[in-house]
């Protein structure tokens, strides 16, 4: 409406000018130079209105929503086309940290016109995670990386990290500090092998994460004994094999139930293995029309007592001239048990085995399970070296407390 009225009132001015000059002819010069300064400005005025509002000149006009002149732009809360900035148009208002135009993720502006960074929550790209702070030790580290062994931070779980592969320092690749036992060879602390939960001392890795050798004192693979020493004719030779056989008496006395022949010789291996015999060892004990014969397979290597004496030359030569060369009266620690010589109770052995091995009826507590009012037990004294070492002395009741004889199969 402005730029009519302008334009009507030059109109009208130039018409009036000219009706002057030509009803009065003094004057017409000065008037025609008015008349043309007054149609000049009018016309100028006239062309800056028809031009319309100007973007940036500070002016809301038209359909200008905002207008703050120079302020206008990337920054500020209007834009160069003079609307109002906002999330999304591609230029970064006053609120705004980023404005890519799209509302797009993991493209370093997030849609609501915020940077994309490490514990906003969101896992970018160049994240292996984003929990939502900057915190480590909670399974995300404050640089967006997934907590780990090896990472070279003590996270929750952990005893140490120093941040390498290395087994043989001071912490291992399982963030502990090495133990035998843990699978992890760790030479710099003594070991010469760790094969975790099999190591043991009958292994090729020892329970001491040792390689098992002959002469360690550890019966390893392929071994049949290993004492530990280098001394032949003790039962076990330099190359860990056998060289003898060992027998003993029994420290422990026991009535005539024994729970049968596997109790006997669960009671043997017992009072052995305290005395850290290896081998495996078997009472000399006959039931119905089994004896030691059937039961003791190695019969050609020399038997001796846990004090190294020999008391026969074999199995085989015991069996067939019936008597000892020495008495079994050594425990399995080498230590000797006094005896009377005569066939006393406490020199007598629960038996019921004849001179050649062989069981001696049924004189066995009802196979050594049963004590019973009449039940008796064969028994040999463990003073003697005549036939009587195993049999000969008067049967005793299967009450009574007698020991056994151990002997290495």
């Amino acid at each position: 409406m402005r730029a009519v009225a302008l334009a009507l009132l030059s109109a009208l001015g130039v018409a009036c000018f000219v009706d002057e000059a030509s009803t009065s002819g003094e004057g017409s010069s000065s008037s025609s130079s008015s008349s043309s300064t007054s149609t000049s400005t009018t016309a100028a005025e006239t062309s800056s209105a028809s031009a319309g509002p100007v973007c940036g000149d500070g002016q809301i006009e038209g359909e200008e929503l905002c207008d703050d002149g120079p302020a206008n732009g990337e920054g500020g809360t209007c834009t160069e086309l003079c609307v109002f900035n906002v999330c999304g148009d591609g230029v970064r208002g006053a609120d705004e940290a980023c404005d890519d135009g799209n509302e797009a993720i993991y493209d370093g502006c997030t849609p609501e016109c915020a940077l994309e960074v490490c514990g906003d929550g969101v896992v970018q790209p160049n994240e292996a995670c984003d929990d939502g702070n900057l915190r480590s030790g909670d399974g995300c580290s404050s640089a967006c990386a997934l907590e780990s062994c090896g990472d070279g931070v003590v996270q929750r779980g952990e005893v140490c990290d120093d941040g390498n592969a290395i087994e043989d320092d001071a912490c291992t690749s399982l963030c502990k500090p090495p133990t035998c036992g843990d699978g992890i060879v760790s030479t710099g602390n003594g070991e010469g092998c760790d094969e975790g939960p099999a190591n043991a001392d009958d292994a090729a890795c020892t329970a001491g994460c040792q390689v098992a050798i002959c002469g360690d004192g550890l019966v390893g693979p392929g071994e049949a004994c290993d004492d530990g020493d280098d001394e032949a004719g003790d039962g076990c030779a330099p190359t860990c094999e056998r060289d003898a056989l060992r027998v003993f008496l029994t420290q422990s006395t026991s009535t005539g139930v024994l729970g049968g022949l596997r109790g006997a010789d669960a009671l043997c291996a017992e009072e052995a293995a305290m005395a850290g015999l290896s081998g495996t060892y078997y009472a000399w004990l006959g039931v119905g029309d089994v004896g030691p014969e059937q039961r003791l397979t190695v019969t050609t290597l020399p038997l001796i007592r846990t004090d190294l004496v020999q008391v026969a030359t074999s199995l085989d030569a015991l069996t067939l001239s019936g008597a000892l060369m020495a008495p079994i009266d050594v425990d399995p620690f080498g230590m000797k048990i006094d005896g009377p010589a005569a066939c006393d109770e406490t020199s007598s052995v629960w038996t019921n085995v004849k001179t050649d091995g062989k069981a001696d009826g049924n004189n066995d507590c009802m196979g050594w399970t049963t004590l019973g009012p009449y039940q008796m037990g064969r028994v040999g004294r463990f003073t003697s070296v005549e036939a009587d070492w195993t049999k000969g002395c008067p049967n005793r009741p299967c009450s009574r407390l007698l020991r056994l004889y151990c002997f290495e199969g």
